[in-house]
């Protein structure tokens, strides 16, 4: 499966360094994108060269170690991941100083405090439940 076959996906290419069972190890390669990225000094894919992944797959058995394959992401997965690392906290600080400054009239260090509070209880309610059926993100391979 290619990104051009398939546009409803994301995908990156990636080295099985293991199998166990259903559980394949990957290590998923830098992409050719990383390198004229504006943002690859951040991203964690580009700092390490790769990043090394654990997924399970039904049809394990279909694949070997050394087998260059396609990590793909469906689309929707990967709105859903943005909506809840960055814009719902977004949204969530700026009710707060809205709320905060217009109902309550608070000042800005006090809205400043309580919008990093909310912030902070919203990462750990996240933490928290991190390994809930909410958070199951499909990721499957397929053959490269």
């Amino acid at each position: 499966m290619s990104r051009e076959k398939h546009e409803d996906c994301n995908s990156s290419k990636a080295l099985i360094t293991k199998i166990n069972g259903k559980k394949i190890t990957l290590h998923v390669e830098q992409g050719e994108d990383c390198d004229a990225c504006a943002a690859a000094a951040l991203c964690e894919k580009t700092s390490s060269k790769g990043k090394t992944i654990e997924i399970t797959q039904n049809n394990a058995e279909d694949f070997s170690i050394g087998e260059k394959v396609m990590l793909n992401v469906p689309q929707s997965k990967t709105y859903k991941a943005l909506g809840i690392a960055f814009l719902y906290p977004l949204i969530l600080v700026i009710a707060t100083c809205l709320i905060g400054f217009y109902s309550l009239n608070w000042n800005d260090g006090i809205l400043s405090l309580v919008s990093l509070a909310i912030l902070a209880a919203y990462y750990l309610i996240l933490y928290r439940f991190r390994h809930t059926k909410f958070f199951n993100f499909s990721l499957y391979i397929s053959k490269a």
